[in-house]
């Protein structure tokens, strides 16, 4: 139970950190200088509280009885988004990557996470990129109202929740080295960000780094988009394009680390597939406009290898 995002949701007032409890004015009655010195805690080890003014005591349920107005099953309906696994049981039971595909407490652990998100709000951010409210909602990006950033779900071929990745709002610093943030335990080497989404029909893949550029070409009627969620493909996502098509759309960024990761590819995958190479005219897809991203992409030009010297020129 993440005892202080329910104290957050419940929007107690003047909440101040404690050891062990967290205190707050009693939101069950006025009491006169409770602005002083707040007379009502909740132990985040368990979710009790108590109010040491009159109002009584109890568990977390009876506390969401109390301010929500809600009987007992509503309560615990409720406060289902909050009761996930922690991180370290997580992580401790993520010994191989197949546990993590199959160990359903993990599973369990991304959705909670996923499920506490604010799904009512939609970033001014995103929309400014250019993406429309249908795709913001087609990919089930939501807002983590601490970090103030983006959420979006990663999801297997059988759309099966398998981690979230944080994105970066300008202004709001993630606590990582980077502007992405992934769950505990998610492997970027196993997935392929937009698998779900990927249209089987056209016999073909479009390969990009980030999660906003497949969403970006995606939008663009480009659906046969999937992203690394980096620059590097690894032998897994390797496994997974060759399941999706035959020709292989190199749209990678066009910086140092996409030029080399388009080279890696040309080494070892160009047996497997009929390789394309597209090139932005900006640094990614998701900075080029419409009719840049439509021109790149019919310019393409393929690869002279053995699967290709005779059906590409």
């Amino acid at each position: 139970m993440d005892v202080a995002r329910v104290v957050e949701q419940l929007e107690l007032e003047d909440i101040r950190p404690n050891p062990g409890r967290l205190t707050t004015k009693c939101p069950l009655s006025e009491h006169q200088h409770d602005y002083e010195r707040p007379g009502f805690s909740v132990y985040t080890d368990d979710g009790t509280w108590i109010c040491f003014k009159g109002c009584g005591q109890g568990d977390i349920i009876s506390l969401v009885q109390r301010i929500k107005n809600l009987d007992i099953k509503g309560a615990r309906a409720w406060l289902a988004k909050y009761s996930h696994v922690d991180v370290d049981t997580v992580l401790s039971r993520i010994s191989t990557r197949k546990c993590l595909q199959k160990d359903k407490s993990v599973i369990q652990y991304f959705q909670a996470d996923y499920d506490r998100q604010d799904a009512t709000k939609t970033s001014s951010y995103i929309l400014k990129r250019g993406f429309t409210k249908a795709t913001v909602k087609k990919w089930g990006i939501r807002i983590d109202p601490v970090l103030h950033c983006l959420v979006i779900p990663i999801y297997d071929k059988e759309n099966t929740l398998v981690g979230l990745v944080r994105r970066e709002i300008p202004g709001y610093e993630l606590p990582s080295n980077s502007k992405y943030l992934y769950s505990p335990g998610f492997s970027v080497a196993d997935h392929l960000f937009g698998i779900n989404h990927h249209d089987s029909k056209t016999n073909s893949v479009l390969l990009v780094e980030g999660p906003l550029d497949a969403m970006w070409l995606h939008q663009l009627g480009y659906t046969n988009t999937v992203a690394l969620l980096g620059a590097y493909c690894s032998p897994n996502q390797a496994k997974l394009l060759s399941k999706l098509g035959h020709t292989l759309y190199l749209g990678l960024d066009m910086d140092q680390a996409g030029y080399e990761a388009r080279e890696r590819i040309k080494k070892e995958m160009s047996r497997k597939f009929i390789l394309k190479d597209i090139e932005w005219a900006t640094k990614d897809p998701q900075e080029s406009t419409p009719e840049q991203v439509k021109e790149a992409i019919e310019n393409s030009h393929g690869f002279i290898s053995q699967l290709t010297q005779y059906k590409i020129r």
